[in-house]
């Protein structure tokens, strides 16, 4: 048995929609012991009761969904596959992530280069050899910088698959999915309208900053950066979402960004200190170089290969 999807109104949509957001931001105070959203976000403690939270949010939006927008009787099965898209896990779940990952090659080089300038540093500061060589060093630095997210197993689980998961279910599947049969919005105007909000949730971090006594400047300033790339972020996962119709495809996509973090740029900001040996600041320069050049590339080949979604 299919769903026979009821088209509301796009005011009732968005009303759908901010009821969501809501609901994911407020459940993490109201189901969340007050003495506990007084520890600091990375106490274990506060991660195993968000995790808790959001785990209800996302269960009860998925519960909920049918008594809403549809029209018949439907099994839990064809929801999930059919208008959710919780679907088995295909080729297709790659996509978005081989996609993304040619955008973040400028921060794989930018990592390499900066952990061949700090080993030139030691070497031109020791002036002898290191029990390393260099390729061995980059290696095992490497290593590091993947192992290091993974170190405290309850903040890799909320980073990693609880958070990707509870948010892709709640801002894309549930979320999305109305507009579409709404039938009143093209695919671009729907992945620009929703992110909204999805990067208006993220606000609430600006309250907690505020209580902990940071600067209100520094506050808006992090809070409006946060909003711009939550939203361009929850824009892209959308449109990956739309093409794909695999949810899949947007948590391992997702996952794998959180991962990465922001981009790291300030490789290409010049030193206003500069550098007393003639090597390293060649070496400096080099690599500035080299990053602006691929990050470049990636940027390019990304904004290229979406018709890889085609």
């Amino acid at each position: 048995m299919t769903c026979n999807h009821a088209e509301y109104s796009l005011p009732t949509c968005c009303i759908w929609a901010v009821i969501l957001s809501s609901s994911f931001v407020l459940n993490l105070y109201l189901l969340v012991p007050h003495s506990i959203t007084k520890l600091q976000r990375s106490d274990e403690r506060q991660i195993k009761w968000r995790i808790f939270s959001v785990t209800c949010t996302f269960t009860a939006a998925i519960s909920i969904y049918p008594f809403f927008f549809c029209k018949s009787n439907i099994f839990y099965g064809d929801l999930l596959h059919d208008i959710l898209g919780i679907s088995y896990f295909d080729r297709s779940s790659l996509l978005p992530l081989l996609h993304v990952m040619i955008l973040y090659s400028g921060s794989f080089m930018t990592a390499i280069l900066r952990y061949n300038l700090v080993y030139t540093s030691k070497f031109q500061c020791s002036k002898r050899k290191l029990d390393s060589s260099r390729y061995r060093y980059i290696i095992n630095q490497c290593k590091h910088g993947i192992n290091m997210p993974f170190s405290n197993f309850w903040e890799s689980c909320r980073n990693f698959f609880v958070a990707p998961l509870a948010e892709e279910i709640i801002f894309r599947s549930c979320m999305i999915t109305p507009f579409v049969y709404n039938k009143q919005m093209s695919i671009a105007q729907i992945c620009w309208l929703v992110p909204l909000f999805f990067g208006v949730s993220h606000a609430h971090h600006a309250w907690t900053k505020l209580k902990n006594g940071a600067p209100l400047k520094v506050v808006l300033f992090s809070t409006l950066f946060q909003l711009m790339y939550t939203t361009l972020f929850g824009a892209y996962a959308s449109f990956c979402f739309l093409k794909t119709k695999s949810l899949f495809a947007v948590v391992i996509a997702h996952s794998f960004c959180n991962f990465l973090g922001l981009p790291d740029f300030s490789l290409l900001i010049p030193s206003s200190n500069g550098f007393a040996d003639e090597q390293m600041a060649r070496v400096v320069k080099n690599s500035r170089i080299i990053s602006a050049l691929v990050y470049s590339i990636g940027i390019y080949f990304f904004y290229k290969r979406f018709d890889i979604y085609e």
